[in-house]
């Protein structure tokens, strides 16, 4: 990585600097990739229990519940961020994700979540810190949360992303194995 061409870096390498350099292979080289890229696998989804949350996370769009649900990634860079196109099965999870100092922000619809990652030579760890909604700032126990683990292995990587929402706690979680293409 060349610490003083910001225009050449890719999203993770400007938001994780030289901490972008101890990822494992699999994930620096996924992250590094100037053009975007695709990956594929499949989940095991869990939906938190009861009515409320299933509505909440219908109207987010969150996948449904099932075991070895097929996932596919398609990242598409456009110079200051990336889309995110997820698909479960058949329910799509569109997000926009670029950087805010030293966050990540994804948004999703009117949702702003800011990430603070740590990279390692295990994988990589997200905590939201700050959420909107509408461009409003939501004070922590009205924010909506998201907590993901990335670890690297050889030639694939395991996810465990899990999203809460606001005194309902819950409303999703998918873990699963995934490759890139």
């Amino acid at each position: 990585m060349a610490p003083d061409d910001k225009d050449t870096l890719t999203l993770y390498q400007r938001a994780l600097g030289p901490r972008f350099d101890v990822l494992p292979a699999v994930l620096h080289q996924f992250h590094g990739n100037q053009r975007g890229g695709t990956a594929a696998g499949a989940v095991s989804i869990i939906r938190g229990d009861g009515v409320v949350r299933n509505l909440a996370a219908e109207l987010l769009r969150l996948p449904r519940a099932g075991k070895d649900v097929a996932i596919t990634v398609e990242i598409r860079v456009d110079g200051v961020g990336e889309t995110w196109c997820r698909c479960f099965g058949g329910c799509r999870l569109i997000t926009r994700q670029w950087l805010d100092r030293s966050f990540i922000v994804e948004q999703a619809g009117p949702l702003r979540l800011w990430f603070h990652v740590e990279a390692s030579s295990i994988g990589m760890r997200f905590d939201s810190m700050r959420c909107t909604l509408f461009g409003i700032l939501m004070p922590n126990p009205m924010a909506f949360r998201v907590a993901a683990v990335v670890t690297g292995m050889a030639e694939s990587w395991w996810v465990d992303v899990e999203i809460f929402a606001p005194m309902l706690g819950s409303l999703v979680r998918y873990e699963g194995e995934v490759f890139p293409n």
